[in-house]
């Protein structure tokens, strides 16, 4: 099963193809203006920071163990 999710992020329209059964995103792209095409030379490339902002919004937990792990990256450098 794939799912396309749609999200707004920024102005602009992402199309997020998600596999819940392996919790999975399979693809991201802006359809922004209804780009779909591949040959459209209007899109705009997807930036590794709407990628992020994305697979914050489908695993928190990433997001949060990303989190701890600079935390504790940060004390032993204190030590």
């Amino acid at each position: 099963i794939t799912m396309e999710i749609t999200l707004n992020i920024d102005f602009r329209r992402y199309a997020v193809m998600y596999k819940p059964d392996r919790n999975e995103i399979v693809s991201i792209k802006d359809v922004t203006n209804n780009q779909r095409t591949a040959t459209d030379p209007v899109r705009a490339p997807v930036t590794s920071e709407i990628i992020s902002q994305i697979e914050q919004m489908f695993f928190p937990d990433k997001a949060q163990i990303a989190e701890q792990f600079k935390n504790i990256m940060n004390r032993i450098n204190d030590l």
